[in-house]
């Protein structure tokens, strides 16, 4: 990061926004020396580690842009309370093991989805999520939602997502209008969805990750995969209105989860 924050600046102990100054210099070197082109301090506010800013002001006119890409530093495979679960889940698989794209995926997220269930995770709705109204939500990182067992949909989502990461899947992550849920790429040993209509993203499987509390797995992806459908025909996808956020796109990207223990 540069510049460097101030020494001993703890994120993880900041629970809400603090408004600090930012001292900008910028000097141009020549055979002469140096000279000052630009010096000036602006206003920031810093944001504790689990605001996801799902907007970003781009211009001093206001104008803004999502930035969905920083989900990707909310996918934090990287945890310990999240590979502690994994081990638990292997556990439903009937292989008990956790191989990537080496073997079928659904059994795989399958397992996943059972152990979240066994663990007591549900959907807790929040109607701010993915509002085109909120530049940041409040969004849990995956440690803290396994530890409270309560999810709102981007949450959930988030969730989802690190467990696929974390055994090898390439997850997506779909962005609806006032909703979120996650899908991943099958590997050659899946077998293709059926009746799928042309435009459905070839190889995916989507599931909606609200649901892990109360239905079953085939039901969670008919859900998901059925929306993905609508929204194809719709044209979501192609206008923007929706999108699918590839997080292998976003680490090629330099998007990297965030530090944890």
């Amino acid at each position: 990061l540069v510049p460097p924050l101030k020494l001993g600046f703890d994120l993880s102990t900041m629970r809400a926004e603090r408004t600090v100054q930012m001292t900008i210099k910028i000097i141009e070197m020549d055979a002469k020396g140096e000279r000052t082109i630009y010096d000036d301090s602006k206003s920031l506010t810093i944001l504790p580690r689990d605001f996801l800013p799902l907007f970003r002001q781009v211009s001093e006119e206001g104008d803004i842009r999502r930035t969905p890409e920083y989900i990707g530093a909310w996918v934090t495979s990287n945890a310990t309370a999240v590979d502690k679960f994994l081990g638990q889940a292997k556990l439903l698989h009937p292989k008990k093991q956790f191989v990537g794209e080496q073997d079928e995926t659904m059994s795989q997220v399958s397992a996943i989805f059972a152990a979240l269930k066994a663990r007591g995770v549900s959907y807790v709705m929040d109607p701010a999520v993915v509002s085109d109204r909120v530049k940041m939500q409040r969004t849990r990182l995956p440690a803290d939602v396994l530890a409270s067992t309560n999810a709102q949909c981007l949450e959930g989502t988030i969730l989802f997502a690190t467990m696929m990461e974390s055994i090898g899947l390439r997850p997506v992550i779909v962005l609806v209008p006032g909703h979120a849920f996650v899908g991943w790429h099958q590997s050659k040993f899946d077998k293709a969805l059926a009746n799928l209509p042309a435009g459905y993203p070839a190889g995916m499987v989507f599931v909606e990750t609200t649901m892990v509390g109360t239905y079953t797995f085939e039901q969670a992806v008919n859900v998901a995969v059925n929306r993905v459908i609508d929204e194809s025909k719709e044209g979501h996808f192609k206008n923007g209105l929706s999108q699918f956020v590839e997080l292998t796109a976003l680490r090629s990207a330099g998007i990297r989860a965030q530090p944890m223990n």
